[in-house]
């Protein structure tokens, strides 16, 4: 139900904020602050935040079921249903069932942005996005971040001089770190341009935590979220030399001096990244890809179909039996063979399509926009070589496509009418 309305000038309401768009914040800060990426065991933090998102999804259902045939849209959860049935059934003969609810979960993270389409069409208020929901991501990823650092009991001038890897909790892996370490930096340089005094605090805090999910993911040597970042940075300040050089070149001298100040932790870091890369190069995802064919061809039922959720096998790799992939991929193709991948392309392009409409309008309209589509894109990259996909922020973040694709559609629509 929405909390507050706002009138825009063609007449039409638009739902402002929504108990869903809270609860879903109070899931993101609760998760960041007091829970972790893949939880050892279950206590009060993960009980709010499963009480919640089954609170979500109830609403979200009967949304659906008022609405049903009424948008396309909701076509989309045939995927999930197909997924989430028919896999099952195969667990159910073949596995355990603890271990086929812990492959579930993952699924249900991944399709939240089809999930929560009703509020996504309805919500259509970058305000309430932009100051809270992404601001509840930023909150979590920095609590992860902060939470590495004292799991590990390091400083930040400690980066650089090896790989602390102590009691890890996975706090780094979690996409909300690399979100905010992309975001974080990004918009502190887009608030730069028009910096005024109320503006200088929120931009030493931007950099602040975006500094801070660095350390961590530095910490940890992660190679792909900070190529990603750099490839980020490089691209936002091309976007921005079309609109203003000097600006740019106040942007190089910013970062200089960033660079300047923490050199002693930027260079020694630089090279364990490079020592890394030298050493185990893509560290057996490859190989693992390859042991996954492997055991899907060994039978056609499980080429077809593969070994359903909760399926376990021995990764060569990691001599150890596992139930997971390191790559989104891979977990897929092994738990649901070529059918269930080939639903799951269906989908992955429907996210794609709508990500890159996107990012293509915001491109040519809209700079403003760029950092959180840049920190978005990032999720699913690194889905690609890390299991960040069995995150609650995985599926969380991917949500901002619709949600922002919608809002795209509302920007157009006022356009077109006002033409008229």
């Amino acid at each position: 139900m929405p909390a507050a309305n706002i009138q825009v000038n063609n007449g039409v309401t638009v739902n402002k904020h929504s108990l869903t768009g809270w609860m879903l914040v109070a899931v993101l800060v609760v998760y960041g602050v007091f829970s972790m990426p893949f939880p050892d065991e279950y206590g009060i933090p993960e009980l709010i935040i499963g009480v919640l998102l089954i609170l979500v999804c109830m609403g979200q259902a009967f949304t659906f079921f008022v609405n049903i045939g009424k948008t396309e849209n909701f076509a989309w959860l045939i995927p999930f249903v197909w997924m989430l049935v028919v896999p099952s059934f195969i667990g159910i003969v073949r596995w355990d069932i603890g271990d086929i609810i812990r492959d579930i979960v993952p699924l249900f993270y991944l399709f939240l942005p089809v999930i929560l389409i009703p509020w996504a069409k309805k919500i259509n208020d970058s305000d309430f996005v932009r100051k809270f929901y992404v601001s509840a991501m930023v909150i979590a990823g920095s609590g992860f971040a902060l939470k590495y650092f004292t799991t590990q009991e390091i400083g930040y001038e400690d980066l650089g001089s090896g790989v602390f890897m102590i009691n890890l909790k996975y706090y780094s892996y979690d996409p909300t770190v690399t979100f905010t370490a992309i975001f974080g930096l990004l918009f502190a340089l887009m608030l730069f341009q028009s910096a005024s005094k109320g503006k200088y605090l929120a931009i030493i805090l931007y950099i602040a935590v975006s500094l801070l999910a660095v350390g961590a993911l530095g910490g940890i040597a992660q190679r792909a979220p900070l190529a990603i970042l750099f490839l980020c940075l490089v691209t936002f300040m091309f976007r921005y030399a079309r609109k203003s050089l000097m600006l740019v070149c106040i942007f190089i001298i910013f970062l200089l001096a960033i660079i300047v100040y923490f050199q002693d932790v930027i260079f020694p870091l630089y090279s364990l990244l490079v020592e890394k890369s030298e050493a185990v190069g893509v560290n057996g995802k490859v190989d693992e890809i390859e042991l996954i064919i492997n055991i899907l061809t060994d039978s056609w039922f499980n080429t077809l179909f593969g070994l359903g959720w909760g399926g376990i096998y021995y990764n060569t790799v990691l001599s150890s039996e596992i139930r997971f992939s390191h790559s989104v991929l891979g977990f897929y193709l092994l738990k649901t063979g070529f059918i269930g991948t080939a639903v799951m392309s269906l989908y992955a392009i429907w996210l794609i399509k709508r990500y890159v409409r996107v990012f293509a309008y915001t491109w040519r309209n809209d700079v403003t926009q760029l950092p959180l589509l840049f920190a978005i894109g990032s999720a699913p990259i690194i889905a690609m070589l890390q299991p960040t996909y069995k995150t609650l922020s995985f599926g969380l973040i991917l949500t901002l496509i619709p949600v922002l694709y919608f809002e795209m559609q509302v920007n157009l629509n006022k356009k077109l009418s006002k033409r008229k």
